[in-house]
């Protein structure tokens, strides 16, 4: 036999063995480089864990969600616990939703998919009970003004809290008509009533699951409806602000009524009023000793003066005695 003939059979070998190694194989399928077993094209599953008040875990396969893979959970430290611990399924979107632990837990998060598998270890956070300083806790405020109204502010991290929840609460043996439940609106206030006695409150706020609380002392209303005189000035403020498209009279008119009417305080001073005895109606008049004005013959010269020109009495007035005569008795004597 040639040597030419020799080496084509050797060749013709070597393939065939090829073949029939491959024929074998074949049924077994392909051993990927991450350890998992693969039937068709090749899986490269990866998993992602997010926690942020929920615990979200995400399946991949080549970079795209993967529907109804299996997601096991199971905890790593013999003596914890977690209430999510199981089996569970993907959604559409790849994704399995776990709540947080009541304690930090360390789990191990293992998912299967066309028989190809991997899994993750992973340090779940306890919830955070809304009383620690991370960057999700809102830092709620309230803020209290009374003027006119009683107005509660609540705000988150300076922001205003919209639908926020606000407890009212009247302290023991107090009682206040406005204590109850109430919701902030869209600025995050909440508009109660003065009360009709000086009462002290509790109010809290509950925002995205904090809560913050606040004592405070609300001021009776005065009669008038000025709660005190540093209050006065605004008072006439809103009234001016709320009047001015009134239309029944002198504007200035109304606003000086509002003020004489409303003026902490109001009234002359004491030494301008008259003694309580006096009477409005009584007129002033002549001194006691002087006589009646509208009886002219009670009115009369003092006693010592003499009578009128018209006087014919002989017993009247004279002259004094050490006078002399008048010229018309000297010509009588000459």
């Amino acid at each position: 036999m040639s040597r030419v003939a020799m080496n084509g059979r050797i060749l013709f070998a070597v393939v065939l063995a090829a073949v029939m190694i491959g024929a074998v194989l074949a049924p077994m399928g392909t051993v990927v480089a991450d350890g998992t077993e693969s039937t068709g094209d090749e899986v490269d599953l990866e998993i992602d864990v997010e926690q942020n008040k929920t615990v979200t875990v995400t399946v991949t396969d080549n970079d795209s969600t993967v529907e109804n893979a299996t997601v096991n959970v199971s905890v790593d430290d013999e003596d914890a616990s977690y209430a999510d611990e199981g089996n569970y399924t993907t959604d559409d979107d790849g994704i399995v939703e776990l709540s947080e632990p009541d304690e930090t837990v360390n789990v191990t998060i293992e998912t299967t998919y066309e028989n190809a598998s991997t899994e993750v270890k992973k340090k779940l956070e306890a919830a955070d009970d809304g009383e620690g300083d991370g960057d999700e806790t809102a830092n709620l405020e309230i803020d209290v003004e009374q003027n006119g109204n009683v107005t509660i502010a609540v705000t988150a991290n300076d922001t205003a809290a919209e639908k926020a929840s606000v407890n009212v609460t009247a302290d023991e043996n107090e009682s206040y008509a406005d204590e109850g439940n109430y919701t902030t609106d869209d600025d995050g206030i909440v508009v109660l009533d003065v009360p009709e006695e000086t009462v002290n409150v509790t109010i809290e706020a509950t925002y995205e699951n904090e809560t913050e609380t606040t004592n405070v002392t609300l001021e009776a209303e005065d009669d008038d409806g000025i709660d005190d005189h540093e209050n006065f000035g605004a008072a006439v403020s809103t009234f001016v602000h709320d009047n001015m498209d009134y239309a029944g009279g002198p504007f200035g008119q109304s606003v000086s009524e509002f003020v004489t009417t409303h003026n902490p305080g109001n009234g002359p001073p004491d030494h301008v009023n008259p003694p309580g005895h006096a009477n409005a109606s009584d007129e002033p008049g002549p001194p006691e000793h002087a006589g009646d004005a509208g009886n002219e013959s009670d009115q009369g010269p003092p006693e010592h003066a003499g009578g009128s020109d018209t006087d014919t009495d002989d017993d009247g007035q004279g002259p004094p005695d050490h006078a002399g005569a008048d010229d018309e008795d000297d010509e009588g004597d000459d």
